[in-house]
């Protein structure tokens, strides 16, 4: 099981961040994360498709991910879905590197 911030500040915004098993779209589809800018709230799987559990490194770049779409939102930034991959894979390995964690088991 794992923990994270319950929320965080993006602007002047305040969204929630939800630790779930999964993040179903609908009945064909589920993500490995979501957010609902709307509602300011952010989910994050902690399990794969198959209901076995995902890696941490692999939910803290998804929750990494989440947080970049939502900056590029409130900031009205023009980017892609492989720009956003980019960003969170490049910026996870530098969390990483230094020990910074963005979950943490419990």
């Amino acid at each position: 099981m794992y923990k994270t911030l319950d929320t965080v500040q993006i602007g002047g915004h305040w969204y929630s961040i939800e630790l779930t098993k999964s993040c179903t779209v609908d009945d064909d589809m589920t993500n490995s994360g979501d957010t609902h800018h709307q509602k300011k709230h952010m989910r994050v799987a902690t399990l794969i498709s198959d209901g076995s559990p995902r890696t941490s490194s692999s939910i803290e770049e998804t929750l990494l991910h989440e947080l970049i779409h939502s900056v590029s939102h409130v900031y009205h930034a023009t980017t892609t879905e492989d720009q956003i991959i980019s960003l969170s894979e490049g910026l996870y390995q530098v969390l990483k590197q230094y020990g910074l964690k963005l979950i943490e088991e419990v």
